[in-house]
């Protein structure tokens, strides 16, 4: 893999998520937006266009609070299992077009920009000791939810459950295979919380006023209202988590060096915290 040129530090690039990473070329830009966007966000809303269809087209009274089948429930429940088949599919997709040289890293580094946050593998791979002295800047809260945010976000060697080898540190094999799985199956549900909380209450914000004390059932007038709501309902957020996860896979920092993950990493105002992330960011 050619080595990109350095960018110089900058306060500007200093955002965990934004502003978002440039694309290599317009090829990659088209492979994260339109085919990881915009095309797996339409095959979501089809699939579940017809799982709706199942579940409602013949229901004679589909309520969209009331048991047994409440549609805002099932829209709760899809992001969570849109968002961890998503994780656990989507690696598994583009490492094979990274190691064939379909696509390429991102150029400028590492993304999201989480090298300066506490890594979960210090769980680990760490003493009591080593942890509880880091902690002390920001409390145990304050320490392990940005170790949480680094772990949803990050991009690692781990990603891809049929593809390539285990973490690091982790014996491969059977065994490794399960590691791979379990880390694999936490991120992907805690990517199905994220989506839960950003897009479920804009969804019942704009679907309970109409539906709340009317039936969503074809017999009752409403015809496909329930399946073109879980389409449009999927295909956004298929479109938003499908092209961030690309992203992660493409920024992933087992694609690039210690060194070029240092010298790409985020200028912090805290001097104090960028001093301790540099073990974090060289594994030293």
């Amino acid at each position: 893999m050619s080595t990109p040129t350095t960018p110089s530090p900058s306060k500007k690039n200093a955002g965990i998520f934004f502003p978002l990473p440039p694309t290599m070329d317009w090829k990659q830009w088209a492979f994260v937006w339109i085919v990881q966007g915009l095309a797996a966000g339409l095959i979501d809303g089809t699939i579940n266009f017809f799982i709706a269809k199942n579940m409602y087209h013949y229901e004679s009274n589909t309520s969209f609070w009331l048991f047994p089948l409440p549609f805002a429930g099932d829209l709760g429940v899809t992001c969570l299992v849109q968002g961890l088949a998503t994780f656990l599919i989507v690696p598994t997709l583009i490492l094979p077009d990274l190691a064939n040289a379909r696509t390429s890293p991102l150029p400028l580094g590492p993304w999201p920009r989480v090298s300066h946050l506490p890594d979960p593998r210090s769980l680990f791979d760490s003493s009591s000791d080593e942890i509880t002295k880091k902690k002390k800047a920001g409390g145990a809260l304050g320490y392990y939810s940005r170790m949480l945010l680094r772990f949803w976000a990050e991009g690692t060697e781990n990603m891809g459950l049929f593809w390539g080898v285990g973490r690091e540190g982790m014996r491969g094999g059977l065994r490794g295979w399960f590691e791979r799985l379990g880390w694999s199956v936490l991120q992907g549900a805690a990517w199905g919380a994220v989506l839960f909380f950003l897009f479920w209450p804009i969804s019942i914000a704009i679907l309970a006023p109409i539906y709340t004390h009317k039936s969503m059932s074809a017999e009752d007038g409403h015809l496909w209202a329930a399946e073109i709501s879980k389409f449009v309902f999927t295909f956004i957020i298929g479109a938003f988590q499908n092209s961030l996860v690309a992203l992660q896979v493409l920024g992933a920092r087992s694609n690039y060096t210690a060194a070029q993950q240092a010298a790409w990493a985020p200028v912090l105002e805290d001097e104090e915290t960028q001093d301790e992330r540099t073990p974090l960011i060289t594994g030293a």
